[in-house]
């Protein structure tokens, strides 16, 4: 950037060509679109500037359009925003709705032929400077015979204060029951003295660097100095009244002894005499500033907040903690401001925190952080001072106004202040007449109260992109105000563009979906990524500041629906749930048929081998006929020869399966699968059964012995039966007799 001057009006000057971006160094025509857009067209396009970008948009093969080169001559802004292109003598349409060019009537050619208005002025007789246009801003933008060049006029709000040295760092200003300004510097060591109005009086010599500025009630001066100690006296000279000390805070009351802040501790001065207040097991820390509150002292020190209960000596360093949020968000304290009835500390790098506690002596406080992650421009809070409703924040290179009751802020950097400003950690003072005097590491400026209120300008929040999961990207993206995503597409990365023209890369950036309670601060950053989107809608709200760092109600709001999946739809849930209910509904039946199938087996298997009975139960026989299942006449009949086959074999050693196949007048394989399906049990397993209560019966009935029962029942090892008796009945032969 370069400063230039025209007609006595000052201006900042950038100059853009091909390395800037665009596309072709020869501009033909420029216009500014309803929404503030910069248009250039040039012999390779039609280009778009937000104010950091240029995109180029020409026609492609195939697209329908007529235009046999991308050679744009001239071009008209349409009412609706579309732009008229001419290529050769030929005129074009250029939607901003998709971005592609159209093919026109010979009627509309003929109209636009007889158009002669434009938003530039062509400069006649000018070699270098074609065309010139100046946009809503006040920016001049010249069409130069090798690229564009832009005047952005430059107005200072600030003043150096030439009395004081410009190679000197700031450490403290102080106005006194007079009006009067005092003003201390680090390498010239001496103090500035200025009169209510701000006209120097002198330059009061004191051989020492004095970091701090304070007067008692009887009207001197006393001067912190490092490391020369605490210096008292007045315009006329001062005495040097202490050991030497690192001292950086000095808090003078009427009715309460001298507070002294420094590196070697906290000292009070009462009568003239300087006693050390901390005791002697307090660890060592640079105390930077010190502020009285009742009963309670409070010192923003390197090491974290300190807190002293003043009667009781008893005090407690509040510093950053790893498993606390909130905590301090930085041990390094600045300073120290009371501010609307509340207490706000300054850190090194964590911005300013806000006790939250009524009681200040608790154990434990809680703070509430301003940090660059809810707005604040930087993290850095050298000092701060009351400014109405809002705090004034001095930055290592900016300042910041925060407003704490709602948690917005607005920064002025090098744009606002129109040159480059490395602050002190020096404590701003306000003039009767509403100026302020600010600390450099390079001497003092003033300002007017009036200028810290910014511009006012509103710029529009332009869409410049949008890229939908894997396809390529879309740079007509201001015309939307709805996507859709379909089914296999989930991730939406968007570009935007705040279209203030003075200074865009001083513009602050935020969004947030509309179900979040909290912005989102993305710094200069113009571009979000809304990664794996779950199946709903979605209202993505973006806003931004302007060049000067004010917020502006500039929100834009973009509607975002994400086509679901059919298994993310109510109605595969419910199908899924149709199907749970149908495999539990057929489990359930299945289970209670075969349980009910099992049951039938057994009665049938029970009631069968029950006509296996002893000479005892001959007068039950025709009752339990009766209550046997009913089967049909077929598997009644197989079952009859069944049965009368192990009556007769029951005792028989060498009766088998085909012994009792043969006589049931089936195979094998048959008579298997009807005793499976009768009484659930093999022919094999079957005879067992039959066996094994043939056993039982004697057993119970008979005083045969174990031996002779087993060859009876037609096991031809008695060990083999106990053992086959035992794994179906659960007791041994013997065990069952008695």
């Amino acid at each position: 950037m370069v400063i230039s001057t025209v007609k006595s009006q000052t201006y900042d000057t950038t100059f853009y060509n091909e390395d800037s971006g665009l596309t072709q160094w020869h501009v033909t025509q420029m216009l500014q679109d309803h929404n503030g857009m910069m248009w250039f067209s040039t012999w390779n396009g039609l280009n778009r500037f937000d104010g950091k970008e240029f995109i180029a948009f020409k026609s492609k093969a195939g697209d329908g359009s007529n235009m046999p080169t991308d050679r744009i001559r001239d071009m008209i802004l349409a009412k609706n925003n579309d732009i008229y292109c001419r290529v050769d003598e030929t005129w074009y349409r250029f939607s901003q709705k998709d971005g592609k060019f159209y093919n026109l009537t010979v009627r509309a050619n003929r109209i636009l032929n007889s158009v002669s208005h434009r938003q530039t002025k062509f400069m006649k007789g000018k070699e270098e400077k074609l065309f010139e246009m100046y946009d809503r801003q006040g920016n001049l933008w010249c069409i130069m015979k090798n690229g564009i060049q832009k005047l952005t006029p430059s107005h200072s709000p600030v003043k150096q204060l030439d009395q004081v040295g410009h190679s000197s760092q700031i450490r403290a200003f102080f106005k006194d029951h007079k009006g009067q300004i005092w003003i201390s510097s680090r390498e010239e060591k001496c103090i500035y003295l200025f009169d209510r109005s701000l006209h120097f009086k002198k330059s009061i010599p004191i051989q020492a660097s004095a970091y701090t500025i304070a007067e008692d009630a009887q009207g001197q001066i006393l001067l912190g100095c490092k490391p020369e100690g605490l210096l008292i006296g007045n315009e006329n000279g001062f005495q040097r009244c202490s050991p030497p000390l690192d001292i950086y805070d000095i808090v003078t009351s009427s009715h309460e002894p001298t507070w002294i802040a420094s590196f070697q501790g906290i000292f009070q001065l009462k009568g003239g005499k300087l006693t050390s207040w901390l005791p002697p097991t307090a660890p060592q820390m640079r105390f930077r500033k010190i502020f009285q509150k009742g009963n309670v002292l409070l010192g923003a020190t390197t090491e974290g907040l300190f807190v002293a209960d003043i009667k009781n000596k008893k005090f407690i360093l509040h510093q950053k903690e790893a498993n606390r949020v909130n905590s301090m968000s930085s041990s390094a304290c600045m300073n120290i401001l009371e501010h609307q009835g509340h207490l706000y500390i300054a850190t090194e790098s964590g911005g300013v925190n806000e006790i939250l506690n009524t009681n200040l002596l608790d154990k434990q406080l809680r703070f509430r952080h301003f940090d660059m992650s809810m707005g604040l421009a930087s993290d850095i809070a050298l000092s701060m001072v009351s400014l109405g409703n809002n705090i004034l924040i001095v930055s290592s290179n900016k300042l910041i106004i925060l407003n704490p009751q709602t948690g917005k802020s607005r920064s002025l950097s090098k744009h606002f202040l129109q040159r480059s400003c490395r602050f002190s950690d020096a404590t701003p003072i306000r003039l009767a007449d509403g100026r302020w005097l600010l600390g450099l590491q390079d001497g003092a400026i003033q300002i007017n109260e009036k200028a810290l209120q910014g511009s006012r300008f509103r710029p529009y929040l332009a869409l410049t992109a949008i890229s939908i999961e894997n396809h390529p990207t879309l740079y007509h993206a201001d015309a939307l105000n709805k996507i859709t995503l379909q089914t296999d597409e989930r991730t939406l990365s968007l570009s935007f563009a705040a279209l203030d023209y003075s200074d865009p890369h001083h513009i602050l950036y935020a969004y947030r979906l509309a179900d979040d309670t909290e912005w989102h601060y993305l710094g200069h950053n113009r571009t979000i990524t809304l990664p794996e989107l779950k199946p709903g809608d979605y209202e993505l709200l973006i806003q931004s500041t302007n060049a000067d760092g004010t917020w502006s109600n500039n929100t834009r709001k973009l509607s975002i629906h994400v086509t679901p999946k059919f298994t993310e739809t109510i109605w595969f849930t419910l199908l899924n749930l149709l199907t749970i209910i149908t495999i539990l509904a057929i489990g359930g039946y299945t289970y209670y048929y075969i349980k009910r199938m099992k049951s039938q087996q057994r009665e049938t298997l029970e009631a069968y081998l029950a006509l296996l009975h002893t000479e005892e139960q001959e007068q039950k026989t025709a009752q339990e006929k009766t209550s046997k299942p009913q089967l049909s006449e077929q598997d009644d009949a197989i079952m009859k020869r069944v049965m009368t086959f192990v009556e007769e074999h029951i005792g028989d050693t060498d009766a088998g399966v085909s012994e009792m196949a043969e006589a049931a007048l089936m195979s094998k394989s048959n008579l298997t699968r009807k005793l499976k399906e009768l009484i659930g049990l093999t022919p094999g397993d079957f005879l067992k059964e039959a066996r094994i209560k043939k056993a039982t019966e004697l057993l119970k009935n008979t005083n045969m012995n174990i031996s002779e029962i087993a060859y009876m029942c037609g096991f031809n090892d008695p060990k083999y039966f106990s053992k086959v008796f035992k794994s179906s009945i659960g007791k041994t032969p013997s065990e069952y007799r008695e």
